[in-house]
Parts: C-alpha cells; structure tokens; sequence
C-alpha cells in the first residue's frame, strides 16, 4: 500500500498534467518560444514634418547654419536634417536634428563647446534633464546670448535623438508645443 505522501504527490502530479493539457488545447497549442531577434521593438522617432504640420506650421527645407553641424564629426553630418518652420508665411523657428545612438555623447560635446563662447549677455540660461510621468527623460539646454546667436537658442536630447531649435521672437509658444510633441 502506498504511502498517503507518495500517493497526495501522485494526485498532485496528476493534476499538474491535467491543467497542461487542458492549457494546450484551450491555447490551440500555439504558445511558442520568443527568438532571440524578437523582442521590443524599438520606438520609432517620430517624423518632425508630420507634428510641425498638425500644429499649423508649415515646413521648409533649409540650408542655414546651426550648432550641431560644428560638434559632429564629419561622418555624422549626412545624417543631420534641418527644416526652417513657418507660422503664417513668418519664419517661426528653425530646427535642426540628428538620430544616433551616440546622441549623449553628442549633446555633452556641444555643451562643453558651448561654455567658453558665453558671453556676459547670457540670458536665461537653463540646463537640466526634465521628468515628466509617462514620457521618456529630455536633457534641455537653453539660452539667450547675441554673442552667439541673435535668436534663442533651444537643444533638447530625448531617446536617441538631439533637436536644435532656434526661436524667433514671439514664436515661443508654438515651438514649445511642437517641442512637447515631438518629445513624448
């Protein structure tokens, strides 16, 4: 006669085997192993045209100089996009960007070539990493200094990419927005 243990484990066992099958063909059999190639997918940056457009702002291909294209290696530069960004046929801003895994990287190299060229009229200078819930981490760098540019100058890094924005006077509102948007 068997043990009370051996034979509550052989129940056990039993019913373990039982919930499996039933499982199975309730699932239809599909459960499958992940590959190694899967997995999350990557979120795709979104396309700058697109927002800008949706928020009333018209776009234009630009050749204007920026920042960006000063810090990154040479290689880098064909990968940089620039587009001047209209409100009402008024030039609102330009904004520039680049994707790259090295983005981090990129962004400190501009902050420190940055810093030495500040003159005595930086205004408004901001430099923080900002945290809102539910929306990926954005290093941004802003400021207001003629000795650079006549225009505010706005560098935001979030995910892999880095935007250079800079904002005429009066636009503020509708980039911060586009900003916002395109930082989500």
């Amino acid at each position: 006669m068997l043990s009370k243990k051996l034979l509550l484990c052989l129940v056990f066992i039993l019913i373990l085997l039982t919930m499996g099958t039933a499982d199975y063909i309730l699932t239809g059999g599909t459960f499958k192993f992940p590959s190694a190639q899967e997995g999350i997918a990557k979120k795709t940056e979104p396309d700058v045209t697109v927002i800008a457009e949706s928020q009333g702002l018209s776009v234009t291909e630009t050749t204007e100089r920026n920042l960006l294209s000063a810090v990154l290696p040479a290689t880098a530069r064909t990968g940089l996009s620039a587009r001047v960004l209209l409100k009402d046929n008024d030039r609102a801003a330009t904004i520039a960007w680049i994707d790259s895994r090295d983005v981090k990287e990129i962004f400190t190299a501009l902050r420190k070539s940055l810093r030495p060229k500040f003159s005595v009229k930086l205004l408004d200078l901001i430099d923080e990493t900002q945290s809102q819930a539910g929306k990926p981490p954005r290093d941004v760098l802003s400021f207001l200094d003629p000795a650079i540019n006549p225009e505010r100058l706005l560098f935001v890094r979030v995910r892999e990419r880095l935007y250079e924005i800079h904002m005429t006077e009066g636009h503020e509102d509708e980039v911060n927005r586009l900003i916002d948007a395109l930082t989500e």
